[in-house]
């Protein structure tokens, strides 16, 4: 993860990098999330729920860093 996350963007400030790591970490556990939801065969209501918010967040985070 952590080359991945170097190669996203070489920050001028430490900060930066921080900030682009923890996101990256938090699409990282979205995807995961996401996947296994998707992976089920069956999804109760709950789970059905879970999962469309979940890709909400993704986007929003995907929308966010895009620019």
């Amino acid at each position: 993860w952590l080359q991945q996350a170097l190669a996203l963007k070489e920050p001028q400030h430490p900060q930066d990098f921080v900030s682009n790591y923890m996101l990256f970490i938090k699409k990282k556990i979205l995807d995961k999330k996401i996947t296994n939801l998707m992976n089920k065969s069956t999804r109760t209501p709950s789970e059905q729920q879970q999962l469309s918010t979940l890709i909400k967040l993704k986007h929003q985070l995907k929308t966010h860093t895009s620019s």
